[in-house]
């Protein structure tokens, strides 16, 4: 696909904190502005951590590390976005199955996911007036570098 006009755009930023997530549309709002616009189509919220221990060994840091990156980040995400989306568009939040099943050794990662899908809601109620659509995906296991441990041969039979 050809994002910005043919010109590679990354932006790297540390989104548990406004300052971040600032910084990330800073960059986004300079890109846009190579190619003449000032909004976009299509906000994908997947920021997300999971720290695997059980609830009752679960630091503050590891806690709080965990909300600000899979909920705050999106809800200030989705604000930013209030004024750079064109209506009609889309936003998609990445949530997970967990939000609905007791997995106790990752209780503070349901819980986030499950603030997800609240959010997702509200969002859509005031974004649908414009007819943007937020919807939430929520995928079961996914191979990625936080899912290390399905790497193992006995989560595959």
């Amino acid at each position: 696909m050809d994002f910005f006009g043919g010109h590679d755009q990354h932006n790297q930023a540390d989104l548990s904190n406004l300052a971040g997530v600032d910084q990330l549309y800073a960059g986004v709002d300079a890109a846009l502005a190579k190619i003449g616009s000032a909004k976009f189509d299509i906000l994908v919220n997947n920021a997300g951590v999971a720290d695997w221990a059980p609830w009752a060994e679960m630091s503050e840091a590891a806690f709080d590390r965990q909300f600000a990156i899979n909920v705050k980040a999106l809800f200030f995400s989705t604000r930013a976005v209030i004024e750079r989306i064109n209506d009609g568009r889309r936003v998609i939040n990445i949530s997970s199955i967990v939000a609905d099943v007791a997995f106790p050794d990752i209780l503070t990662y349901s819980a986030t996911k499950g603030a997800v899908n609240t959010l997702t809601l509200n969002f859509a109620q005031h974004l649908g007036t414009r007819g943007i659509t937020v919807n939430a995906v929520a995928p079961g296991a996914t191979r990625t570098d936080m899912s290390a441990w399905l790497n193992d041969d006995r989560c595959s039979r």
